[in-house]
């Protein structure tokens, strides 16, 4: 029974892993016609050129998770360790906030840039070159804000069920008190992705004027 249960949780983080994907990628098409498009982009139109990036996004998030999965577990080992343990947590916070900034940013540079694999993940620490405590900051208050408001949500949303239960009137109500906080997580979620697409678009184009500019000097030598 134990395992059927962990191997539901297990699908279901897949299949909203697989559906934050998705959003990245429809949102950093959108993010970029926005910025830099001439006229304004259907969504159905942004839907499909992010859609078809799917396949490219998955693999590079694929190694990500390879290479958390790995660094989790070595710093696992430090929480046994008596030494070592209040060093271990922030270190996994740290890498917890890396590995969100990296999915948001090689999901946009697969949706914008069409590359993969490890040229996906050599491309986007080349333009965080410089800027990576920046948009570490960035991803640590996107995921603050995003848990608290999670939790604020979560609390009321299980004390308005319990009491309407009690009342054992309207059974039809926590159905919807269910949908509508989840609507308003969902929609918390998407801000979050379009401020990561925001942050990796404004960072590529400062790093594209810093190398005009190195350009020119060398010609101008």
């Amino acid at each position: 029974l134990l395992a059927s249960q962990l191997m539901g949780v297990g699908l279901v983080q897949l299949i909203l892993s697989l559906l934050e994907i998705v959003a990245i990628l429809v949102s950093a098409v959108l993010m970029h016609n926005l910025i830099y498009g001439e006229s304004r982009m259907p969504f159905g139109t942004a839907f499909y050129r992010g859609i078809r990036m799917w396949p490219r996004a998955v693999l590079t998030v694929a190694l990500l998770m390879m290479g958390a999965l790995i660094c989790s577990m070595s710093l696992s080992m430090m929480l046994y360790m008596p030494g070592l343990m209040l060093l271990a947590m922030p270190l996994l916070l740290m890498m917890a906030v890396f590995y969100s900034m990296m999915q948001s940013f090689t999901c946009t540079v697969s949706a914008l840039r069409g590359r993969i694999g490890m040229d996906n993940i050599r491309y986007v620490l080349f333009i965080l070159k410089g800027t990576m405590g920046r948009a570490l900051g960035f991803f640590t208050v996107i995921l603050l804000l995003s848990s608290g408001v999670s939790l604020v949500f979560n609390y009321m949303l299980e004390n308005m069920v319990y009491y309407i239960e009690q009342l054992q009137q309207l059974p039809w109500l926590p159905i919807v008190i269910n949908v509508v906080f989840s609507t308003l997580i969902s929609v918390l979620s998407i801000y979050g992705f379009i401020a990561g697409s925001l942050l990796f678009l404004n960072l590529e184009e400062k790093r594209r004027k810093e190398l005009n500019e190195a350009a020119q000097q060398m010609r101008a030598v």
